[in-house]
């Protein structure tokens, strides 16, 4: 279950907030806001995309907005349920190119309702626990404990990931280097390796200890 911290008159967690008098009204329109932002960012951008691009981006970076930990949360207001919908319905028409009636537009594309899916999810979340077996994702082993200690440090962080810089050096076999530029080059990758360690020049950590930590060498 996803654990929850009471503020103020919310219960929260990163992704989810639950009323003091158990609504999810507060959830519902940060997560549609959320979800409008992402859907106009997308239409601005595939613009002239195909219908096919359109809706693997609508499916990927739109709708699981709109699905995250729907095993908790599921709204009976019509409103709510309408306010979701009408999100589903707008990029519909956005992937066809054309304005149409929303039910139609979705049974054109095959799409379920957002309703229904949330109601399979439910359902098979409740099959699952019934059976013992796992209804939610266990990510416990993809977190460590804090590697540095800051303001803003909490104990559930998510494994570092490397990130390449391969572009960095793109056609490097062709350059010819002075010891001045190659010393840039090392002090831009160490810059680099600080940002994702969140190491900061105040700590006083060698840059030794930085290509250790991230697994490189000097």
């Amino acid at each position: 279950m996803p654990h929850f911290d009471y503020c103020d008159s919310l219960l929260t967690n990163s992704a989810l907030a639950l009323e003091q008098k158990l609504s999810w009204g507060e959830h519902i329109d940060n997560v549609t806001g959320k979800a409008w932002r992402a859907l106009h960012f997308i239409m601005r951008i595939l613009r002239k995309a195909s219908p096919k691009s359109r809706e693997i981006a609508y499916l990927t970076l739109v709708r699981p907005l709109m699905e995250y930990g729907t095993t908790c949360w599921d709204p009976y207001r019509i409103y709510q349920i309408n306010s979701l919908e009408r999100i589903q319905y707008r990029a519909a028409e956005f992937v066809k190119g054309k304005r149409e009636d929303g039910n139609d537009t979705i049974k054109g594309l095959r799409w379920e309702t957002l309703e229904n899916r949330r109601r399979k999810t439910r359902i098979i979340s409740l099959y699952r626990a019934h059976l013992g077996q796992k209804a939610w994702v266990d990510i416990t082993a993809r977190l460590e404990k804090p590697t540095y200690y800051g303001r803003n440090d909490h104990d559930f962080k998510i494994k570092c990931r490397k990130q390449k810089t391969d572009f960095v050096l793109y056609g490097a076999e062709t350059w010819t280097l002075r010891r001045s530029e190659e010393k840039r080059l090392e002090a831009f990758e160490l810059w680099i390796w600080r940002r994702m360690e969140r190491v900061k020049l105040t700590d006083r950590i060698r840059n030794v200890a930085v290509l250790e930590r991230v697994g490189e060498e000097e």
